[in-house]
Order: C-alpha cells, then sequence, then structure tokens
C-alpha cells in the first residue's frame, strides 16, 4: 500500500493506517488489489449457445440411455435443462422432426362418424 518506512521501527506502514488517513474503506482497497491479482476472464454471459449438431450429440446421448419408454419431446428437453444445457423447446422439436428422432405417436382413430358415413347413415 504505501511504500513509506516508519521512522521508528522501519517497517512500511499498514494498510489500514494508510487508509484510515486517507479516510478510504479497506474493503475497497482490498477489492481493487484481488482484481489486479484475478483479472476477471472475459466472457460473454448468459447461458453457452451450442450449435446444432452439438446439441444433436446431446439429444442423441439422452435418447441413448432411455429413462422411460418412448420418450417426447418434453422428457428430452427436461433432461437437457437437467444436465444443464439451456435451450427452447421449439429448437429441441425441430431438430427431433428433422433427424426423425420423435418417439412414435399414435394416429387418430377413424371414428364411428366417419365408418358409417357423414351422418351416421348406411
Amino acid at each position: 500500500m504505501s511504500c513509506t518506512v516508519s521512522p521508528s521501527s522501519q517497517k512500511s506502514y499498514g494498510a489500514a493506517r494508510v487508509l484510515a488517513s486517507w479516510n478510504l474503506a479497506r474493503s475497497s482497497f482490498y477489492a481493487a488489489r484481488h482484481r489486479r491479482q484475478h483479472p476477471p476472464e472475459l466472457q460473454k454471459r448468459g447461458p453457452k449457445v451450442l450449435s446444432d449438431e452439438e446439441l444433436l450429440i446431446e439429444i442423441r446421448q439422452l435418447l441413448g440411455a432411455p429413462v422411460f419408454c418412448g420418450e417426447g419431446i418434453r422428457k428430452i428437453w427436461a433432461g437437457l435443462r437437467h444436465k444443464g444445457i439451456r435451450t427452447c423447446k421449439d429448437r429441441v422439436l425441430r431438430l427431433l422432426r428433422q433427424h426423425q428422432l420423435l418417439s412414435p405417436s399414435r394416429q387418430p382413430a377413424v371414428g364411428f362418424a366417419q365408418q358409417q358415413g357423414r351422418h351416421g347413415r348406411s
């Protein structure tokens, strides 16, 4: 802090004494010293953005070790969030559709009215 040496003890003055004479808070001094010794890494804030290929690899890993039979979009999206991968549900759905990874779903059954004609008459 101070390079000035005390004439009586031949030691440099301590931070507390110098900061008191300068009327500064010690916390500000130690925070500034910490910032000088450990410069902040320049990183983008927010979630890490994965490319489509990287996200597809993560999705395939989730599908490779199924917890349930026939995992759908909601369970895959929840699994990604559980792994710490933040992405939107629409993007996951788009990738699943493009690569035919969606779980099989039931087709709507042909209703009775459609079997018998428009109004149920034969």
